[in-house]
């Protein structure tokens, strides 16, 4: 019988090359965005909560002003979290408990977009800069710039391919950008983690 030990370093590496292969979709699925997001990630960080593992990927991106749709220019944020210590802070939130990947929206290219502390939910549902909307959009609080800010998650248990990545996250950022209404923007996606309703 594998050791426990084993067993469980040689899980995480499986993981974490899922965490890989998901980013490199993510990459390869942008260029078919519009706004057109530039190609490379121009910030990029990685939560540690201790010298042995990484369980926090943050990688955000310059959108492109583009005439014609609202919702451009500015920042795209996308966050994979497997685990952080806030996902145990409280016990009303059952999402809370799932490795989830935060796509975050900020409007403007002058100011920095969502970061590794404020695209977080903690295990009741609560976020520091950031509201629930009505179904699955999380809007920004504060400064004017960032209540125009949103994000959303998805579970990462539905995303086992390009064709999901596609569906999930592309598809409702798409029509996101260009102002379709919520439902209308998240219809057909089935990994989407509503907002916790109090």
């Amino acid at each position: 019988m594998d050791d426990q030990i084993w067993l469980s370093i040689a899980n995480s590496k499986r993981i974490f090359d899922e965490a890989d292969a998901l980013a490199e979709a993510l990459q390869d699925c942008l260029a078919e965005v519009r706004p057109a997001i530039e190609p490379e990630t121009f910030y990029e960080e990685g939560y540690e909560p201790d010298e042995w593992t990484t369980t926090a990927y943050l990688l955000a991106h310059l959108v492109r002003k583009t005439p014609g749709l609202p919702a451009s220019g500015g920042h795209v944020t996308f966050l994979i979290s497997l685990w952080r210590p806030e996902d145990e802070q409280g016990v009303s939130w059952s999402a809370a408990r799932q490795a989830k990947l935060y796509v975050g929206f900020q409007p403007s290219a002058r100011v920095d977009g969502w970061t590794m502390e404020t695209l977080c939910i903690d295990g009741d549902g609560n976020s520091i800069k950031a509201k629930p909307g009505s179904d699955f959009l999380w809007h920004g609080t504060g400064s004017e710039t960032m209540r125009r800010a949103w994000f959303f998650c998805v579970r990462l248990a539905g995303l086992e391919n390009r064709d999901e990545v596609r569906r999930e996250i592309i598809d409702p950022l798409t029509r996101l950008f260009a102002n379709v209404p919520e439902k209308e923007a998240f219809a057909g996606c089935e990994a989407t983690i509503p907002v916790p309703k109090n």
